[in-house]
């Protein structure tokens, strides 16, 4: 399916992009779980998985923010992420809300015809 978005949808993608790279770069970068690791023997590996789902995310969305069309044919749990990300910062000054809007309804196309198509 091809999602035509506008220059402002663009621009709105890519601020929530540079949003998520800083908290994912900064969640990869931070000191490992020091909780589970002394609690379970499987420490190390929770940090290590920790450490690459969190470098997978900042990759895909420097990918989106690269492209913001990729968003629409990215992973659905990244679509869906995106998507949560994007309903936190809705109401904040910078965007705005008819934009949000309708980003939120074309996302909300996608991941309904990838929920039912698979």
């Amino acid at each position: 399916m091809k999602i035509i978005i506008s220059e402002a949808e663009a621009l709105h993608i890519k601020a929530i992009c540079d949003i998520q790279v800083e908290s994912f770069s900064r969640l990869y970068n931070e000191v490992p779980v020091r909780n589970h690791g002394k609690l379970h023997p499987s420490g190390p590996q929770f940090n290590e998985r920790s450490r690459e789902i969190n470098k997978f995310m900042a990759d895909e969305y420097v990918k989106v923010r690269q492209n913001p069309d990729y968003l629409f044919s990215a992973n659905p749990a990244l679509i869906a992420n995106f998507r949560s990300i994007l309903d936190i910062f809705a109401d904040e000054a910078e965007f705005d809300t008819e934009v949000v809007t309708s980003i939120m309804l074309k996302i909300d196309l996608v991941l309904f015809v990838s929920e039912h198509i698979n």
